[in-house]
């Protein structure tokens, strides 16, 4: 080992201490960024004096290991030394797997009862030869548990399977009637719920309400044991949404259930908490509580905005079901969701199914629709296909599609090589230095291939009343035009750089005075569902209202465009996603300089994480950027091993960029360091779990750029990583003091 690694270690493992002491967080620290976000009522009303009761059972956040990736579930009990080898190690991995989801996430259950009693309270034979029948379960202390549900069962001499779902998804059980199951509907559900009671009857637990009505489910499954029509080797049971999140709890608890098909299950479901904040666009730990604080358990609450530190995550939970069959189900515009996160999750199953020699392609399944939240026939009808291939009765392709991730291991480095260059080489603008590195980052970002430059529309008049059909279903639920704010439809057959789709909007009365104003090109997050559509109103009404116009659109991959990347690889083999999207964003950049009223000389940029990144690129290749606002997503990817996976393989956007002997030869601080002469201002939340380690690496670079960046500007907001309302009209109004600077 040189002396060099060894300096080098000291000084990582000095600037580790140095950051885990910044960031020291508590109780207090918690609860007061709770208080600025949605669940505030609920916290103070609730879960303060909750946490307050609940210190025996939370070590602290300091004390809890962080992992930013989803570990593999056979690492025993969440250790990366140790590996589970055999289904016996297995056994003892589930039993933890369980004690932990029933701590933290949902709550503790009952021990199963021991008998139960029944009551058929409806029994007919409708004219089809159909039975009906309504039935009734007591169970638990004194008999005093109730469980409701119905039963249609279809004529047959042999036993049947069963498709189990809850009372308001009854007309699903229709379709798998007709399709030779037993259809069971259980009071399990919003409308009908026989377990909202559960936690009175068992006060010993704390069980939460999906968990509760798992529970409940499990002992239908109690009576469907008992009877001769049901074939008990081919149950399934399936739900929607809130009821999708807990069929996947019933069929991890038991395994009595031999296949599960979750539709929609977003958080709590189908999508791993860590993909869950706002850095990903998705319905978050907070929004949940805000809205349903009985879904989970109170613990749950203690990882809002730390996330990485759970010692389980959804795929865990979902690794209970193997060897069982399983499915998720989402449409891919689901604004609560992150179709990456879902193909994250079930690409760390593999090895669990392997371990019980069975191939995780042919026993878990990922359907896909085109859509937003709400489900059709087409789809219910898709679920029992999927249940037809679980139990061999029908031969079906099973449905395992994938639109994003990337394996870069049989990618080559690039062709370029270079000496080892400190971001103070760049900062100090030694010409051949900053050139070379600007060869490197073209390199990573792959071979651009020979375009024709679009102008673009170039005048106001050619906007369209018309819009990208998934558009305007995103459109309709965050207007952002009216009250002086003019909104330019750039799109067929007037759009830009490569036919591709922007909203432009703009203050009315300065166009109209004929002033020239500046200009930001919006740069969105990972937001597969949305794009840029979701929730940015406030930071765009900020700009537009003191005299900025915003050009806005989707990335390669995100929102409108998703199907557009899923073949990007494909059809661009030698390019990279972040290389089109920083193509994108200067043809972005040609169509604004043809616009009369718009000062080419005042082009910006703003980045919200993933958007960060790419106007950090961008602005160092293409002059024409007067600066830029970064909002997160600039974490140290040397330091950061699940940043670099996340950049590089799980969103493929870098495909190209991979350690060489430990070493990355790009990362963001020497990127940043070749944007000195430009206006920049960089939003680091203090309290980001996605830029934990290496705030340290950008000590020099922050500090160099203060000494000779005319116009840097960097701030710490106390906060998780959230560009909610609050924080994106406070990043607006620091954005356009730093615009307005001349």
């Amino acid at each position: 080992m040189s002396k060099k690694t060894i300096f080098t270690g000291l000084c990582c493992l000095g600037l580790y201490f140095c950051e885990v002491k910044a960031q020291q967080y508590d109780l207090d620290t918690h609860i007061s960024l709770l208080e600025k976000g949605p669940a505030a009522v609920y916290v103070e009303k609730y879960w303060k004096n909750f946490a307050e009761n609940d210190k025996i059972n939370f070590p602290g956040w300091g004390l809890m290991k962080s992992n930013g990736e989803l570990v593999s579930p056979l690492n025993k009990f969440n250790q990366d030394s140790f590996r589970i080898e055999s289904e016996a190690e297995w056994r003892d991995q589930r039993d933890w797997i369980k004690s932990q989801f029933q701590k933290w996430i949902l709550g503790s259950l009952p021990n199963d009862p021991d008998h139960f009693e029944y009551e058929i309270l409806m029994d007919s034979l409708a004219s089809n030869q159909v039975r009906h029948q309504l039935v009734l379960l007591k169970f638990g202390p004194d008999m005093n548990a109730r469980m409701h549900f119905k039963l249609f069962i279809p004529p047959s001499e042999k036993p049947l399977p069963v498709f189990m779902t809850q009372w308001n998804h009854e007309r699903w059980a229709y379709i798998a009637v007709r399709r030779g199951y037993i259809g069971c509907v259980y009071a399990g559900a919003d409308s009908n719920d026989d377990a909202k009671n559960y936690r009175e009857i068992y006060p010993k637990n704390d069980f939460s309400l999906l968990m509760a009505r798992a529970w409940g489910a499990m002992r239908v499954v109690d009576y469907l044991y008992t009877i001769p029509e049901v074939d008990t080797t081919k149950i399934a049971i399936t739900g929607h949404s809130r009821n999708g999140k807990q069929a996947l709890i019933a069929a991890a608890f038991d395994d009595r259930i031999d296949a599960v098909l979750a539709s929609t299950g977003a958080i709590g479901g189908g999508l791993p908490y860590r993909f869950t904040d706002s850095k990903f666009d998705s319905e978050s730990i907070e929004d949940v509580f805000a809205n349903f604080p009985d879904w989970f358990h109170p613990r749950l609450l203690y990882f809002m905005g730390n996330e990485d530190k759970l010692p389980v995550d959804q795929h865990h939970l979902a690794a209970l079901i193997a060897p069982r069959s399983l499915a998720f189900a989402s449409g891919y515009l689901e604004a609560t969701s992150n179709m990456v996160g879902l193909e994250q999750m079930v690409k760390k199953l593999d090895p669990v199914y392997e371990l019980f020699g069975e191939k995780s392609e042919q026993k878990v399944g990922l359907l896909t629709r085109n859509g937003l939240h709400g489900t059709a026939a087409r789809d219910v009808e898709r679920y029992v296909d999927f249940f037809d291939r679980s139990f061999g009765l029908k031969a079906v392709d099973n449905p395992l599609h994938s639109y994003y991730g990337f394996d870069n291991s049989k990618k080559g480095s690039t062709s370029v090589q270079m000496a080892e260059i400190e971001p103070k080489d760049l900062l100090n603008n030694a010409g051949e230095v900053r050139r070379q590195y600007i060869r490197l980052l073209n390199s990573y970002l792959g071979e651009e291939p020979p375009g024709v430059k679009n102008i673009g529309p170039g005048d106001l008049s050619l906007s369209r009343n018309y819009d990208d059909w998934v558009a305007k279903l995103m459109a309709a639920q965050d207007k952002i035009e009216g009250n002086g704010i003019g909104k330019m439809l750039i799109c067929p057959y007037n759009s830009m750089g490569d036919y591709l789709f922007a909203n432009l909007y703009y203050p009315e009365n300065l166009v109209k005075e004929n002033q020239k104003i500046p200009v930001v090109i919006f740069l969105h997050t990972y937001s597969t569902a949305t794009g840029f559509r979701w929730g940015i109103g406030p930071f765009i009404q900020s700009l537009v209202q003191e005299g900025v116009a915003v050009l806005a659109f989707d990335q390669i991959g995100f929102g409108t465009r998703v199907e557009e990347g899923t073949q990007f690889e494909q059809r661009y083999p030698n390019w990279s996603r972040m290389g089109k999207m920083v193509s994108d964003v200067r043809g972005g950049i040609d169509a604004l300089e043809n616009f009369s009223f718009i000062d080419a000389n005042e082009i910006y940029l703003a980045g919200n994480n993933m958007g960060s990144q790419l106007a950090v690129i961008t602005s160092a290749i293409d002059s024409r950027v007067k600066g830029f606002m970064a909002y997160g997503g600039l974490g140290s990817l040397q330091r950061n091993e699940h940043l670099l996976k996340e950049l590089s393989q799980e969103f493929g956007l870098i495909p190209f960029l991979k350690k060489v002997d430990s070493e990355l030869p790009l990362d963001w601080p020497s990127i940043l360091a070749l944007n000195t002469e430009k206006k920049i201002l960089i939003i680091d939340p203090k309290y980001d779990r996605h830029n934990r380690l290496g705030r340290g690496d950008f000590k020099k670079v922050f500090d160099h750029l203060n000494e000779i960046a005319p116009y840097f500007k960097r701030v710490q907001p106390e906060d998780w990583n959230r560009f909610r309302e609050n924080q994106q009209i406070q990043a607006a109004n620091w954005f356009l003091k730093l615009i307005h600077n001349p």
